[in-house]
This record gives structure tokens, sequence and C-alpha cells, in this order.
């Protein structure tokens, strides 16, 4: 990806550059940045973002000593208005305080660094880079979550029309197959950092590692979307089959870990040879006949782009077409010695628009500071928090709940499910039973959550039907109610909230379940430990009630009753 410079840039102009448009503004946006790695590592499937950092440092510096910055002016001022435009957009991500926004404002400084900070390579080289970093995020309204979710189903489909080849007997329910000796949620065993968002991020910095052409890079890019499916039924199909055959139970363990290494690896192994096939498909075409030339060129240049192809600085043997070319060679040339230049350091307008953005990231970078500097690097949570045994145990306290409800229920049990540290529900789950005639109902505590876990929604993912939902606030301390129906008709219904591990109420709803709301000037400290607490270590209480048929209104008021007294009692168990 070879572009010359029609004249160098001095290396004091190159070290300017360096500090004022990258090390400045990054450094500034540090702050955020801490409170978005939070984030990002507190979902399994985007925490190896660290690793598409370091590739793209060491891809950056193994080339910072031999390149040069840029003199085109058009391409100057690209990189200068970027920088702007993402430094701007990190002064607002700290006014509402969007850790979100405040990594696409770092990914697009980067972007605007590189540009111009590698004069010599073709404009498309420091957007892949960047491309690189972008798929190591968080998207916005949970896209994200939603391919995954898609793709899943894709290889759950795929699983089970393999039992059915081969007569294995299976129960379907959403994500969840059960067969006879085996229950698999599928979420759970697919998760991790081998999904498809690590392997096209592996896919992207492969092809910019090797400098394949932007057609090799895109083809191969299409086709992680087959290898992420691929992984997860290779995955669900291999434990399901050593249960059906063996009894051998890889959901767990040093197995279940060997297993996903095997699976990437394969995939891995996968996407390399995808971009070895692809650049040998669209490997330039020589041209021995100077009638096809023209064409011939043409595709090469499309097979190449934005690398030169090998046969462009080969002279033909005819001698009408070996005039042309030296003609045509001599022109670009000339074109190159006469292209105008910039040294961005001798423009005054240049100088001040990149200080002047790097000084806004500066200025805008105290709030942050003094959030941290008020809330401590502790109030950040990375991943699901570690529990004691006893600090487990003050869950499951068997005084907290009476023995007798209001209603006429009366409890008849109490028991205590180890989950796999996977699970979404939580690795720990105490339940006690109550029953009032014929009707039964469980009151749970499950923990250790990060931030609102729905399980409603995660029911309906397992194949119930959702009949309605809705979230009520109560003294600041929101709460959901919903009615679910299965496949025959039964109907479940489910109250639930969520608590900090201290016993205090969480408030912090998900977009998609809190009321809309209007912009506020809110105060920075306030913001900061809003965005703190999306990530916090909470454990849910949830009150679950089956019937042959839908209760009465008068019914449903008692057990939502019932589920609001229990609610007030669940606050006594971290004490």
């Amino acid at each position: 990806m070879e572009v010359s410079s029609p004249t160098p840039q001095t290396p004091q102009s190159d070290w300017q550059w360096n500090l004022w448009a990258g090390v400045l503004p990054i450094l500034a946006m540090s702050p955020m940045l801490l409170y978005e790695a939070a984030a990002l590592w507190s979902r399994e499937y985007l925490r190896f973002f660290p690793l598409a950092i370091v590739w793209v440092a060491v891809l950056v510096g193994l080339q910072l000593r031999t390149s040069r910055g840029t003199t085109r002016p058009a391409r100057r001022w690209s990189a200068i208005a970027m920088l702007a435009v993402g430094c701007s957009l990190y002064a607002y991500s700290v006014w509402i305080f969007s850790p979100r926004l405040a990594h696409l404002a770092a990914v697009l400084v980067f972007c605007a660094w590189a540009l111009g900070r590698f004069g010599e390579k073709h404009w498309i080289e420091p957007v892949v880079w960047t491309a690189g970093l972008a798929t190591a995020s968080l998207l916005p309204w949970g896209w994200d979550q939603g391919i995954l979710r898609g793709l899943l189903y894709i290889s759950t489909w795929g699983t089970t029309a393999t039992l059915d080849a081969l007569a294995i007997p299976y129960v379907q329910n959403g994500s969840l197959i059960e067969t006879r000796g085996l229950k698999l949620f599928t979420a759970e065993v697919c998760g991790g950092i081998g999904n498809f968002f690590s392997f096209a991020t592996f896919s992207i910095l492969l092809s910019a590692t090797l400098r394949t052409s932007m057609l090799v890079t895109l083809k191969s890019l299409g086709l992680v979307v087959v290898w992420s499916v691929l992984a997860d039924y290779l995955k669900m199909l291999t434990i399901l089959l050593l249960q059906e055959f063996s009894g051998r139970d890889l959901t767990t363990g040093k197995d279940y870990q060997i297993l996903g290494i095997m699976v990437i690896l394969f995939v891995l192994l996968m996407i390399w040879q995808s971009l070895r096939f692809f650049t040998r498909v669209f490997a330039p075409i020589p041209v021995g006949d100077a009638e096809v030339g023209p064409a011939y060129a043409a595709l090469n240049r499309m097979f190449c782009w934005p690398n030169a192809f090998p046969f462009e600085n080969l002279e033909p043997k005819d001698d009408y077409e070996k005039a042309r070319f030296r003609a045509a060679k001599e022109k670009r040339e000339a074109e190159l010695r006469g292209a105008p230049a910039l040294n961005w350091r001798q423009s005054s307008l240049a100088v001040w628009s990149v200080r002047l953005s790097a000084i806004v990231c500066l200025v805008a970078m105290v709030f942050p500071i003094q959030s941290l500097g008020k809330q401590g690097l502790g109030g950040l949570s990375f991943g699901r928090s570690a529990l004691e045994p006893e600090q487990i145990a003050k869950f499951g306290n068997v005084d907290v709940f009476p023995m007798t409800l209001s209603g006429g229920w009366q409890r008849i049990g109490q028991e205590r499910t180890l989950r796999s540290h996977r699970s979404e529900s939580g690795e720990h789950s105490f339940a006690w039973r109550y029953q009032a005639g014929e009707r039964q109902l469980t009151a749970s505590n499950d923990l250790p959550l990060q931030g609102w876990h729905d399980p409603i929604a995660q029911r309906e993912r397992l194949g119930w039907k959702v009949l309605r939902s809705r979230t009520l606030t109560v003294d600041n301390w929101p709460w959901c109610e919903g009615v679910l129906e299965n496949e025959f008709g039964g109907r479940t219904y489910v109250f639930y909230t969520l608590l900090e591990l201290s016993g205090e109420p969480y408030v912090r709803l998900p977009e998609y379940l809190a009321p809309p709301t209007t912009l506020e000037d809110v105060p920075v400290e306030i913001a900061a430990a809003n965005a703190q607490a999306e990530n916090a270590a909470t454990y849910q209480f949830e009150v679950v009630s089956e019937a042959a048929e839908a209760l009465s209104p008068i019914e449903l008021d008692e057990l939502r009753s019932t589920f609001l007294n229990l609610r007030a009692l669940t606050r006594q168990f971290p004490q």
C-alpha cells in the first residue's frame, strides 16, 4: 500500500503531530475509557478487546520509525477535521457522561492520527486498523447481543436438524435442548470470547498484517459469519453426541475449556485459509495480448486495490504500447512532482485547529478525573463479583421469610441450586416454596449478577410466549411483572426486582424497560455514579407461580401483594 509523498515531512512535524493529535487526546480520554473498559469486560463476548489493542499497537509500532507524515493537503485537512470531530464528540460524551460515546471518540481520534502520520500508506490502511478496534465495542440498542442471538439461532437449528438425521430423541424449547441425559442451554455453552466479534476482529487485523487487497479482506470478513455459526454448531453437537453415546458431560470443567480452545483454533485456522484462498483466486492476471491489456489492467486494479499490482511497471513488448506506457509513466511522475504539498506546521490554521482539539479534551478530562477521585477505582466492576462462601450463605438464611404468608400460603420446602458460573441467571440460587391449596409459588434469590437481569426475556428465549409484561416503580424501587404461556397453554406469573449486594434497591433500568426521559443537565458526579451502577454487582429476587388457567384479577392482586411483602424482607439477606 505504498503511496509516495511529494515532499517528506520533517521529524519535528511528525513529533508535534504525535503529541497533539495522538498522545494528548488519548491520554485525556483515558478516564472515560476506564468506564468503557469495565463495561466491555463485563460482556464475556468482548473480553478480547485488549488483544485487539495490542495487535494494532504492534502493527503501528513496527512501521512508525520508517513512516513520514502526509503532505497531501486533502488528506491532512481530512485528518484534522476528523480529529476535531473526535475531540468534540469526547467533550459531549463527558457532558452526558457516556463512556460508549467516548469510546467512539477515541476510535475517531486514532484514525485521524494514523491518517496524518502514515503519509506513505494508502488512506484505507489506517481505516482498516481502526475497523479492527471498532469491532471490539458495544453496539447501540443491544444490536451486538441481537447479532449473537441470531447466529446462535441458526446454529441451534443446524444442531437439532443433525439430531433428527441421527434419530437422537430430544426436546427443544427455544435455546434449550434436552436429551435423555443432558439439558443444554445453548447460550451458556456458546458464550465466551469465541464469537462473531472476536473472529471478525481477527479477520480484519490478519488482513492488515498480511496487507491483502480490500476485495480479499471483505470476502474473508463475509465468511466470518459462516465460521461463527460453524463454531457454535460444532461445540453444541460435540457435547450432545458425546453425552448420548458415551455419557460424558463436556459442559463443565477442563473438558469444556479444551473443547472451546479447539473450536476457536479451528475457526482461526479457517479464517487464515480463507485469506490464502481468496488471495490466490483474486491474484493479478498476466497480460500477454496488447489488445486486451486495458481490460485486464482494470481487472487487476480491482483485484489488488489499494495495493499496486505487480505487472503495472512492466513495459509491454509491442513498440506502440511501449511508447504509450512510457508517456503515461512520465505524466504520472510529473503530476507527483507538481502536486501541492502541505507542511501542517507552516499553517497557523492547521496548527491551532490541532492544538485546540487537544486542549478541549484536556479540559474535559478534569470532570471524569474528579469523579474517579471521589468514587475510587474500586467502584468499577470488571465482570461479576467473586463472593466468599460466608457472603453467599447469607442469601439462604431460612429465618428471613416466614413459614406462613397472607393468603393462606404455607412454606413446604427450601432448596439451593448451584449452576454453571457461565449461567446468565447467576451461579447460586436459593428458593423457598409455598403452597395454598392446589396453587404453589416459588420465591428465590439468584446471585451474583451484574447490572440488570431480565428473567422474563430469558424465559422468552427458552420458548415461552410473553402475553404481557410491565415495569412499575414504588418508592424509587423498580420491579417488573409478566405473564407467560407455554406451548400447552399453561400460565406462569413472574414478579422480580434487583438489589445491590448491600441490600439497597437497584434502580438502573435498561433502556428498553425505562420510561422515555428528556436530556437533563445532570451533575457529572451523579452521571458517573449511574455509569458505574450499570455494571454493579447485584442479586435478583423473584416470585414465580404457575397455573393451568389464567388467574382472576383478585388472585393476581393477592400474588402481587405477596411479592411486595417478600420484597421488603429480602433486603435483610446481606445483613
